[in-house]
């Protein structure tokens, strides 16, 4: 047998996909939550997971993907959460979507770290807070967008540390960004701020720690807390 179509489940959890010679796994529309360890270690080279499109995935448990190298594309439907390390280490993935009608509030940690043939992402507007090394180390990663009503509040410590980001416009909802944000990340050449950004140091670090390729940090003219002067960043006391 090389292709399983699920049907008879709203909910899975320590599956054994990884054995044999599946090359299909089709979930059905009522699907509401996939649990830990899921589908984790998926290793055959091309398997596809299907989810129907009509499907609306209450929650994604801690590393249901994890270490899937065999999985090239991943298009899930409307999620309202995702656990940490859910996307963790898919080494071989080119695509990932999630469905328009996806209500997360977070990127969790570790959600598309390692991932490093993913080259873009785009952030849902239900998004207020990208967690801790949500991004890191995915060193295929150019290109970070918003969806147009974007409610980013804060970025978690590390979350874009070992991309591969250039330039990068923090939407203006943005009041928090955590320490290191950029770290290792050779790069970054650009970083244009919040208007409403309120610090720049998040915890141990400033958000531009060992951000060693940074060449400018452009503040916008309507900045509440910051302000740059030739070149450099002060605050608003400019101190």
């Amino acid at each position: 047998m090389n292709r399983v179509y699920l049907n008879n489940q709203d909910s899975y959890t320590y599956t054994i996909f990884n054995k044999g010679n599946l090359t299909l796994i089709q979930l059905p529309s009522h699907l509401k939550s996939l649990g830990l360890n899921t589908f984790y270690n998926l290793h055959k080279t091309g398997i596809q997971v299907l989810f129907n499109p009509d499907a609306h995935i209450e929650s994604i448990g801690v590393k249901a993907f994890n270490a899937c190298k065999g999985v090239t594309a991943l298009a899930l439907p409307a999620v309202n959460s995702i656990s940490t390390y859910a996307i963790y280490n898919l080494t071989n993935l080119k695509t990932f979507t999630l469905g328009a009608e996806s209500k997360l509030t977070s990127i969790p940690g570790y959600m598309l770290s390692g991932c490093n043939l993913l080259t873009s992402f785009e952030v849902p507007a239900s998004v207020t807070v990208i967690e801790t090394r949500a991004f890191s180390n995915n060193k295929g990663l150019t290109e970070l967008t918003f969806a147009p009503g974007n409610k980013l509040v804060q970025i978690g410590d590390f979350a874009f540390a070992g991309t591969a980001i250039a330039s990068f416009v923090m939407p203006e909802t943005v009041e928090y960004a955590g320490s290191a944000v950029f770290q290792n990340t050779t790069a970054v050449k650009s970083v244009t701020l919040s208007k409403k950004l309120v610090s720049v140091l998040g915890g141990q670090y400033s958000m531009f720690y060992m951000a060693n390729g940074l060449e400018q940090i452009i503040v916008p003219d309507d900045c509440v807390n910051f302000k740059a002067v030739d070149g450099v960043l002060y605050d608003a006391n400019q101190t």
